[in-house]
């Protein structure tokens, strides 16, 4: 799944991608939690990996990561607070890249 906002020169780009952590390891309790499990066993949840990417010009400048997500659907993550805070994270650090020039020396 992606998802991409573009403006004249940046691109906030969302891939998610399958988490390969068993998510067994990441719930605190498997009784409890055994309706999430068999839900995301049988597809009735996502369990992902996403990635909020920066790209100016085309070309990745930052990234931010978020694993072990468990969610009903794509959607329901976008509208998610963690989403936010990705893209706040990834333009924060693509503002320090930009800011930030690599100097070149003079041979």
């Amino acid at each position: 799944m992606n998802y991409t906002f573009k403006t004249a020169r940046f691109t906030i780009a969302l891939t998610l991608e399958p988490e390969l952590d068993d998510p067994r390891d990441h719930f605190i309790d498997p009784y409890q939690d055994y309706e999430v499990l068999k839900g995301i066993d049988s597809g009735r949840y996502l369990w992902f990996c996403a990635k909020v990417a920066v790209l100016c010009d085309g070309r990745e400048i930052a990234a931010d990561y978020l694993g072990a997500c468990c969610y009903a659907s794509a959607e329901d993550f976008r509208r998610d607070g963690y989403f936010r805070d990705m893209v706040r994270e990834a333009c924060k650090e693509a503002r320090r890249v930009l800011s930030n020039p690599p100097r070149l020396r003079a041979a």
